[in-house]
């Protein structure tokens, strides 16, 4: 008797354990896509493959995604480059850190496809300069972080993507022996109403 109640003690907390752990599984790959504070943040290194970030294009713009050659940098020759920010759901606002070495001297920004059209929403970045030790590469000099906000709000947010740009204006690629832009790493910050806020709203537009 005192054996089927323990087994019987052990089976129902092994299930007990296991619906926790489904039910944690479940709340973590939402919380991912959807998350439920309000902000998801992504951090890709240019040069890699990531699943919700896509390289810079064209490529006769820029170095092609040869990991074996170029593993942490993509090297952009002319003006200008494109990428997609794949979410699942929209957001309002969105925040890039981007690390990178200007040698053209040129004035460096980016933008956010703003509603229907080719139409870009452009902003300069706001810099500041990071020692090259603080960043492994066998690049020499020094590496400057660029930070813009965006407000998505308005902007175009076409079959679960955005589409950004880097604006550098005169850049050339007839000039690329001595004008680039090497990119490193670009740290993104996405925010939305929290879970709760967005339920509340959800009821009181139904």
């Amino acid at each position: 008797m005192r054996t089927s109640v323990s087994f019987f003690l052990f089976k129902f907390l092994w299930r007990c354990a296991l619906a926790v752990f489904c039910i944690t599984g479940v709340l973590w790959i939402i919380d991912q896509n959807i998350p439920f504070a309000g902000a998801k943040r992504i951090a890709y290194t240019f040069g890699s493959l990531h699943g919700q970030v896509s390289q810079l294009r064209p490529l006769s713009r820029a170095t092609s995604l040869d990991l074996s050659k170029n593993p942490q940098t993509q090297t952009v020759f002319e003006d200008p480059v494109y990428f997609d920010i794949k979410t699942l759901v929209p957001y309002q606002r969105i925040i890039f850190t981007v690390l990178y070495q200007n040698h053209s001297g040129r004035q460096i920004g980016m933008g956010v496809k703003d509603g229907e059209g080719w139409k870009f929403a452009l902003k300069p970045f706001k810099e500041g300069i990071q020692s090259v030790s603080a960043k492994a590469t066998a690049d020499k000099g020094e590496w400057t972080v660029g930070e813009v906000e965006f407000d998505l709000t308005k902007s175009s947010y076409a079959n679960g993507r955005y589409t950004f740009l880097f604006s550098i204006p005169g850049l050339t690629i007839d000039k690329r022996a001595y004008e680039y832009i090497i990119f490193s790493q670009m740290n993104i910050t996405l925010t939305r109403d929290d879970i709760i806020t967005s339920v509340k709203n959800f009821f009181k537009k139904s």
